[in-house]
């Protein structure tokens, strides 16, 4: 069944590996609570145990061995317990909801990464997502040699370094998979240059979404 239109304002942050995304939400996290708006700050996998547990699974333990597609559907099963217990909720309280990684990430990720077809991707998201998609979604763009190199170097990433090892072609794949998805969904997505300092990063991300509130209105 159909979830009910949500009241709150949905924010996703997208992007290959490195390319800022914790960073850039928490930043606007700030920004947003500043100007007294209630945020709900969140990870997709994360943000609640059950999907807290599947991220220990998938991106935290040698996994590598994952079938794609059994991949694709323990991220999913991992999504459906973030909607239910904090995503929803959140937007039904009128919050605004900001996550980092979200519905395209393993349409990219499994399809275009790991070659999962894009009917079954989109048959899964439809049954899961259905009508919760982002009002918004940032992905961070930057070259792929740039993005790896700030994963490696940052501090703890050898606890999470399952897909930043994966070949340069891999990640190549993965960055013009996200450029497609935006090029397809102009009317959600926005494409930001991830190059330079967190703070100018952030100033195009809030000029972004100001034309993005703007054309709504």
């Amino acid at each position: 069944m159909p979830h009910p239109r949500k009241s709150g304002f949905f924010v996703t942050f997208e992007g290959g590996e490195g390319c800022g995304k914790s960073t850039q939400l928490q930043l606007l996290r700030r920004f947003l609570e500043s100007k007294g708006h209630h945020v709900t700050a969140t990870r997709d996998p994360g943000g609640c145990a059950r999907s807290a547990l599947l991220r220990k699974l998938l991106v935290e333990q040698d996994s590598g061995n994952w079938d794609a597609l059994t991949e694709a559907l323990l991220f999913m099963a991992a999504r459906n317990e973030l909607l239910q217990n904090v995503i929803r909720p959140a937007l039904d309280n009128g919050d605004w909801v900001l996550s980092d990684r979200f519905v395209d990430s393993n349409m990219v990720y499994q399809a275009c990464g790991r070659g999962v077809s894009a009917e079954a991707m989109a048959l899964l998201a439809d049954l899961v997502v259905a009508d919760t998609l982002p009002d918004l979604t940032i992905v961070l763009d930057m070259p792929v040699e740039d993005g790896l190199g700030r994963a490696l170097a940052r501090e703890g990433s050898a606890h999470e370094s399952r897909f930043e090892q994966l070949d340069v072609s891999f990640h190549e794949r993965v960055r013009q998979g996200f450029l497609d998805i935006a090029a397809h969904n102009t009317h959600r997505c926005v494409v930001v240059d991830g190059r330079g300092s967190p703070e100018d990063v952030h100033a195009r991300i809030l000029s972004a979404l100001e034309r993005h509130l703007a054309d709504k209105r």
